[in-house]
């Protein structure tokens, strides 16, 4: 069976929708409506068991054209369109197609469709209180809950409730209890146990449970305690809850405050013969309490007491010295401690805020402390400082004398006269030396005009003993090469120690391609003060390099005419700054259009000129002047350019490329044109015949004075040759001659064999006016090989 047309033959089947496959025509299916196999390649639609429409192959397709007017949605059956729907043709819209909760909708009858459904404006939403009990997945529709699924409901098992769990909730789905709150677990106090019980086991309620209770024991009385009464006998024979006759105790907190000796009352729980503090003698240091009384009384050694031994303070107030004071025992009556200072010119008293009667900050000789009966344990403090004196001397002393005066006038209480020294030390920090004080650290090299300027402000820290000069010191700097300072020497004085002076510097400019140079400005201190002799400052200013590495170039013209070939112009190449070694300067032509000379001699004039500059000569520079060429060819190119390269040992100048460009103008014209025409073909010998050839001049390109034009001829490799080395024109009318013979220019040469093609012959004419044209034409050559006789 044929392939293909079983393929053809499942389609047809699946098309029409008869489910039976094709077979042939001795199918025991045959009466059941199946196709045998069509004869040949035919294509055909099986119906009802018998090949219907058939056709060959090609004419199964559909054409467009074929399609019935208006019809849609056609299927191609065996070349025939089938299915079609026709423009105008009513479906029906079902009512199930409909989308749920919309209102307007219209069928669209061409296609069965709903269109233009539209949701109420105020939908009716579902309370959520209405849904059915355990529903899932349920819609809203139209305000009522729709298509719910209702889980199975299982019930909760009590005896599976947590032990203690109280307010669960059953969980219908699955049968489980949720929500449980089970309480903390209590622990059982051990006080709590029923008396005697054992092996009780502690409910999660903090309750004993299941206890155990061992047999009852009587109590045996002499068992009791001593002095007991109302004892209760437990049931393991011990007596308990036991009641004792009072005994009064006497309180702590209700001792009198300050006493001392006090004795217990049991009767009544009170203090008796108590010594009171304030009932012992003024100014006393120890005493026995007796029966209540204050008896055998001393008194203690009166002194002025301080937090430290010595201290220390410097000029600067930086550190300062704070000093307690005290009395050693309470005073019976007020006492003031003086504390004067006995070298008012090392150390002072400090005080600030409400100790100051009118400043927030205050300086005495002296300082005042009171203490009484009731401020007599804390040290009340005095601040010392050390006094600036602006010289560079030593550390000096700083002595303290502490005075107590008071009315007090009995010998063993009154601290009145009491003194006490302390000696600390007032550290100098006055140290000689500048103070100073650079603007810059870095500066250009030019600065001549003002734009960029340094500054050194000194002045001396302390005063001296004698005057200061600070000089520059004459081998600490290079002042021509780079810096220019406008003061050398300055003066101090012991009354103007402390003015600021000024020395102002700039950069020299020396024109050289530098780096960065540091220069140190050393300044020296003289003076018959030791302190000042020999003190010095040096800075550090780099000066920053200006210049930099490069070729001026000034030129007097760049246009030049071949028709005054010996006037030049010129130009002069200067260098930006100074190089460390000669540069050559060479200037070389590129388009052969100029020359160069060292001068304006066009005669001294080469196409390339080199030149060398001195290191004393960089600002000034070389000329060289530039002449054009008279070459008598038309140039097609007008311009040419002087190419400037240097040459140094410098590495600075070692290769820098500049360049000028150049117009010349050109006094040469094109030749003009020679008509030249050739017939035949040029052969080695009359037998092998010539070629005959004319040349011509027309009036536009004729010499305007003469006639002596002549003409020659070439042809490349010499394989034409023109009967004469030179044509002359002689037709005085036209400028032209012809029937001049053409032949083959190496015949009768070295064995070569036959030869023959084409070449091109070129012809020039002139005369002696300076008249020049020329032109050219094709010619054949042949000719045969001749044998030597």
């Amino acid at each position: 069976m044929n392939k293909k047309v079983l393929t053809l033959c499942f389609i047809f089947t699946c098309l029409t929708a008869i489910t039976t496959s094709c077979e042939d025509d001795s199918s025991s299916n045959r009466n059941q409506g199946d196709c045998g196999v069509p004869s040949g390649d035919l294509i055909c639609e099986c119906v009802d068991g018998a090949w219907v429409n058939c056709k060959t192959p090609g004419e199964g397709e559909c054409k467009e054209a074929d399609k019935p007017a208006n019809a849609t949605g056609c299927e191609c059956i065996a070349g025939e369109w089938k299915n079609c729907t026709t423009a105008g043709e009513t479906k029906e819209c079902l009512e199930s197609d409909k989308p749920v909760g919309t209102i307007g909708c219209t069928c669209n009858t061409s296609t069965g469709t709903w269109e233009n459904c539209a949701v109420p404006d105020d939908p009716k939403e579902c309370a959520e209180e209405d849904k059915p009990e355990g529903a899932t997945d349920c819609e809203c529709i139209n305000g009522e809950w729709e298509n719910c699924t209702i889980p199975e409901i299982k019930e909760c098992v009590e005896e599976n409730k947590p032990e203690g769990a109280t307010t669960c909730e059953c969980n219908t789905s699955t049968g489980e209890w949720e929500y449980c709150v089970i309480p903390e677990a209590k622990e059982c106090a051990e006080e709590d146990k029923p008396e005697g019980a054992t092996d009780c086991e502690c409910s999660v309620s903090g309750e004993w449970k299941n206890c155990t209770f061992p047999e009852v024991k009587e109590c045996v009385e002499e068992d009791k305690p001593e002095g007991a009464i109302d004892c209760e006998c437990s049931v393991s024979g011990e007596w308990k809850n036991c009641t004792f006759p009072e005994v009064k105790e006497c309180a702590e907190a209700d001792k009198p405050e300050g006493a001392t000796g006090c004795e217990c009352n049991s009767s009544n729980g009170t203090w008796e013969n108590c010594c009171l503090d304030s009932d012992k003698p003024a100014g006393t240091d120890v005493c026995e309490c007796v029966s209540g009384e204050w008896q055998n009384c001393t008194y203690p050694e009166l002194n002025i007491l301080t937090d430290v031994d010595t201290f220390t303070v410097d000029e600067a107030e930086t550190q300062k010295a704070d000093i307690g004071v005290r009395l050693s025992t309470c005073p019976v009556m007020p006492t003031t401690v003086t504390a004067e200072t006995q070298n008012p010119g090392e150390c002072m008293f400090y005080s600030e805020g409400d100790e100051c009667s009118s400043a927030k900050v205050c300086y005495t000789n002296t300082f005042k402390r009171e203490f009484n009966g009731e401020n007599c344990e804390d040290f009340k403090t005095f601040t010392v400082v050390g006094r600036l004196d602006s010289i560079d001397d030593d550390d000096a002393e700083c002595k303290i004398t502490l005075t107590a005066t008071s009315d007090d006038t009995d010998p063993n209480t009154s601290y009145n006269g009491k003194t006490l020294e302390i000696t600390g030390i007032n550290q100098n920090v006055d140290k000689a030396g500048l103070v100073d004080n650079i603007t810059v650290t870095q500066i250009k090299e030019w600065a001549n005009d003002g734009s960029d300027k340094g500054k050194i402000t000194l002045a001396l820290k302390t005063r001296p003993t004698a005057n200061v000069q600070v000089s520059l010191m004459a081998d600490s700097i290079d002042y021509s090469t780079h810096l220019m300072l406008d003061s050398y020497n300055l003066e101090f004085t012991p009354s103007n120690y402390n003015t600021t002076q000024t020395i102002t510097f700039s950069g020299v400019r020396d024109y050289k391609v530098l780096d960065p140079v540091d220069v140190v400005i050393h300044l020296m201190a003289f003076s018959d003060d030791p302190k000042y002799e020999k003190q010095a400052k040096s800075y550090t200013v780099k000066v920053n390099n200006i210049d930099k590495a490069d070729v001026e170039i000034s030129n007097t013209g760049t246009s030049l005419s071949e028709n005054t070939p010996n006037t030049s112009k010129s130009f002069t190449v200067k260098l930006t700054s100074k190089p460390s070694a000669e540069v050559e300067v060479t200037t070389s032509s590129t388009n052969q259009r100029v020359r160069f000379a060292t001068t304006n001699n066009s005669g001294s004039a080469q196409n390339t000129v080199t030149q060398k500059i001195q290191p004393s000569e960089w600002n000034t520079g070389k000329t060289f002047y530039v002449f054009p060429i008279d070459d008598d060819v038309v140039n097609s190119n007008n311009t040419d350019k002087a190419k400037i390269q240097t040459k140094s040992a410098d590495s600075n100048y070692a290769s820098k490329s500049y360049s000028i460009d150049y117009t010349i103008q050109d006094n040469d014209e094109a030749p003009k044109k020679l008509t030249v025409s050739c017939s035949g073909t040029a052969g080695c010998t009359n037998q092998q015949g010539f070629a005959n050839c004319s040349f011509s001049l027309d009036s536009s390109n004729r010499p305007a004075d003469k006639s002596d034009v002549k003409i020659s001829c070439t042809s490349p490799n010499n394989f034409v040759w023109v009967s004469v080395s030179s044509v002359t024109l002689t037709n005085a009318n036209n400028y032209s001659v012809s029937n001049i013979n053409a032949g083959g220019g190496q015949c009768g040469a070295a064995m070569q064999g036959d030869m023959f093609g084409t070449t091109t012959l070129t012809c020039t004419a002139t005369s002696s006016t300076g008249f020049k044209a020329t032109g050219s034409t094709s010619i054949k050559y042949s000719y045969h090989h001749l044998e030597w006789p």
